[in-house]
Formats: C-alpha cells, structure tokens, sequence
C-alpha cells in the first residue's frame, strides 16, 4: 500500500486500486495488462512511448480484432476473387509447364 501511496499522484486512486482493480483481476490466470507501442510524432524528436492497456477495460481496446472483419461482405468478396485470380495463373503456369516438355520430348 506504501508503494501505490508513493507511485499514485492523486490520492484517491490509491483506494481504487484496491477496492476496484484488484477483486476485478484476483482469480484472473491471464496477465492483465497489455503493453503497445505508440506511434512517434512525425515531425518531431523521437521519443519511445507506449500504452498501457488493462484487460476488460469498457473502452474500446486499441488494436481491434481481425477476426470479426473477416466476415464483412467486401472482404468475402476480395478473398473469392484473390482465390480466383490465384487458380487462374496456377492453370495458365501448367499449362506454360506442360508446352514447354512437349517441345522438349518432340
């Protein structure tokens, strides 16, 4: 408790660190912090900052999941027509593949 009475400038967060932040993370196997490099300022001296993010925070978290863009229509559709473009030159490269040994075997 002396160490959060020193650290915390406002006191009263002193209390909230241990009335609310502790009892939420007690049981908690996870770590329950996540640590991000923040952006440099261009233009400007460079100073390495980071943010530190607790876990199960209601605010947005800082990096979104990728996961729940993949189901987005637009994305569905690039990945059918990345499949596509995909399929096609590996059939024009056989195809290249296969002219090539018939000249070489007649």
């Amino acid at each position: 408790m002396a160490m959060a009475d020193y650290w915390l400038l406002e006191k009263q967060l002193v209390h909230k660190l241990f009335k609310v932040l502790v009892p939420r993370f007690q049981n908690s196997e996870l770590s329950y912090t996540k640590i991000y490099k923040a952006p440099r300022e261009y233009p400007g001296i460079y100073y390495r900052r980071s943010v530190l993010e607790l876990r199960g925070n209601p605010y947005p978290s800082l990096i979104t999941d990728q996961n729940q863009n993949r189901n987005q229509l637009h994305n569905i559709l690039l990945d059918e027509a990345r499949k596509e473009f995909q399929k096609i030159k590996l059939e024009e490269m056989s195809a290249k593949i296969t002219a090539e040994e018939k000249e070489k075997s007649s």
